[in-house]
């Protein structure tokens, strides 16, 4: 005997499918009214010495307007100087991954993303740049200067 299925059963089957394949905790980006905080907000660095590579360590915090962590937000990172070149004047890393400037990172369950950044100083080196955060409409700065 052959069972007969409905288009209702058909599109109920394909819209329980999709809200299941849906709930995997996607990414997100931060709501309106969220803040992007930066730790340290400035580095500042005087060498005289031979070029040397040296390594800074960003805390970046994204929270909503009720000051709770966003967790799994997708975070903007640039850093203008920063290019995958070991001669270039600076690195950035997602852990010991070295990235592209901008590239996407994601916060923790802490609505935490800690970013590294090697940069280059001495030996004439001198720049200034920003790091720039970006999730959805918060926006947040660090400035990096090096001479």
């Amino acid at each position: 005997m052959r069972k007969e299925y409905s288009w209702y059963q058909l599109l109920v089957t394909i819209f329980l499918i999709l809200a299941i394949a849906g709930c995997s905790g996607d990414k997100i980006t931060a709501p309106t009214g969220s803040v992007v905080s930066i730790n340290p907000l400035s580095m500042s660095v005087s060498d005289t010495n031979p070029s040397a590579t040296h390594t800074q360590y960003f805390t970046i915090t994204i929270k909503d307007e009720k000051d709770n962590p966003v967790q799994n937000a997708e975070v903007s990172i640039s850093l203008p100087v920063a290019i995958p070149d070991p001669l270039g004047y600076a690195q950035l890393y997602d852990g010991s991954t070295p990235k592209n400037s901008p590239f996407i990172a994601t916060t923790n369950a802490d609505g935490v993303y800690y970013l590294r950044v090697d940069y280059l100083s001495g030996g004439g080196t001198s720049f200034t740049s920003n790091l720039e955060i970006r999730s959805g409409s918060a926006f947040a700065s660090a400035t990096l200067t090096v001479s």
